[in-house]
């Protein structure tokens, strides 16, 4: 859409104006992050990320100016070659978020040098957030190729694809023991998922103990895996899961409410205790140890949600456990927080609230409350805005 002559001409106007700060009126980081948005579309316009580089009147990391940097490098069209060469960069960069950004990019170049760049990302760099982002450019890639193969095989071509199967099996190798050993749930079932896009079933061995891993998505997902490659799952119970909550706690789970000091003002949180016992238990928990103190809001979605609860700040961090999801008919309206996942059953810290409604989300998500008081808070909520700190009310 930025493409359009139009949109481009506008955004090039606002983008001019939002820089125009009268000496006397000090830049803020609200006014900062809407000149990079309008940069970032104005990038979009042009097909290359050259407004974005120096954006945000002073207001805006380095970071944040090269991870849109990266999404303006992984939405545009043509010159992979080049684009190639500028995410390379990005990925040396000191940051796990803009290398997240870069890698992601590169799973939506075709060429060799992307591919490359992917399984040296998978190989050596050990950040998970990097690592699934990573696991999920690589499987796009096999998408690609699933594609573009069974053109050939229509086409009658039998000529070698030039696809590295040696170095993706040991890349996927590398990456599965790195987040086996971090438990991470999330790159696990996106191992497993990228795994089974690839076809790759010699990898099924190397999954055979997650089929009896503590948490029900991650096993789902393996037992899939080694039914596809006609491997038997291993025998015996599956490992027991991290400080379950037993039945009297669930039981007791208390009434109450949560709320939240921001940056932009109170949020106050009315539990549904009785919707979603083991939630609420966990989400007071959490409150009541200060989990959730200093911690930002990492991601937020204009008219769709805004998400907090995550101890790196980038979505892939958790409080070291997991816990199953609750459903019930509660829906998704506006002001209604939810339980944040990767998966089904991958529940921890992180949660949502709705900006305006999403049935979309009914029934997928477990809703666990709802804002009854600062919803105009909520709507000013900016990325890297914070939780000052979090109480319970009884």
């Amino acid at each position: 859409m930025a493409r359009h002559g139009a949109i481009h001409t506008v955004a090039a106007d606002a983008l001019a104006r939002l820089a125009a700060v009268p000496p006397d009126v000090p830049a803020t980081r609200d006014r900062g992050l809407a000149h990079c948005a309008v940069a970032r579309l104005v990038d979009l316009g042009r097909g290359w990320p050259a407004r974005v580089d120096t954006c945000g009147l002073e207001q805006v990391a380095d970071h944040e100016r090269q991870v849109l940097a990266a999404e303006v490098l992984t939405a545009v069209e043509g010159s992979e070659a080049q684009r190639g060469v500028y995410l390379q960069r990005l990925l040396r960069h000191e940051h796990a978020r803009v290398r997240q950004a870069a890698v992601t990019g590169m799973g939506a170049l075709d060429t060799r040098e992307a591919l490359a760049a992917l399984l040296a990302t998978l190989r050596d760099d050990e950040d998970a957030g990097v690592t699934n982002a990573a696991l999920e450019a690589l499987r796009a890639a096999g998408s690609r190729r699933a594609s573009r193969l069974a053109a050939m095989v229509l086409a009658g071509d039998t000529a070698d694809d030039g696809w590295p199967a040696a170095a993706v099996l040991a890349a996927l190798r590398t990456a599965l023991a790195r987040v086996r050993a971090a438990d991470d749930l999330e790159g696990l079932v996106t191992w497993i998922a990228t795994a089974r896009e690839l076809s790759a079933r010699e990898l099924a061995s190397d999954a055979r103990p997650l089929a009896r891993h503590a948490n029900l998505a991650v096993r789902r997902a393996a037992l899939e895996l080694l039914a596809e490659a006609g491997v038997a799952p291993p025998d015996g119970e599956p490992a027991a899961p991290p400080r379950p909550l037993d039945a009297p706690s669930i039981a007791a789970a208390p009434q109450g409410r949560v709320v939240l000091d921001t940056d932009r003002g109170e949020v106050v949180i009315e539990l549904w205790t009785d919707r979603a016992p083991t939630t609420v238990a966990r989400f007071v928990e959490l409150v009541r140890a200060g989990f959730y103190d200093g911690l930002t809001f990492h991601r937020v979605v204009p008219a769709f949600v805004v998400q907090g609860g995550d101890p790196r700040g980038d979505g892939y961090g958790g409080p070291g456990w997991s816990q199953r999801c609750e459903d019930h008919r509660a829906t998704y309206d506006r002001g209604v927080v939810g339980m944040a996942l990767a998966g089904r059953d991958t529940g921890g810290s992180q949660f949502f609230i709705t900006h305006s409604p999403q049935p979309h989300l009914d029934a997928r998500y477990t809703a666990f409350g709802r804002v009854t008081s600062g919803m105009d808070a909520v709507d000013r909520i900016q990325p890297g805005d914070h939780i000052r700190r979090a109480r319970f009310e009884q």
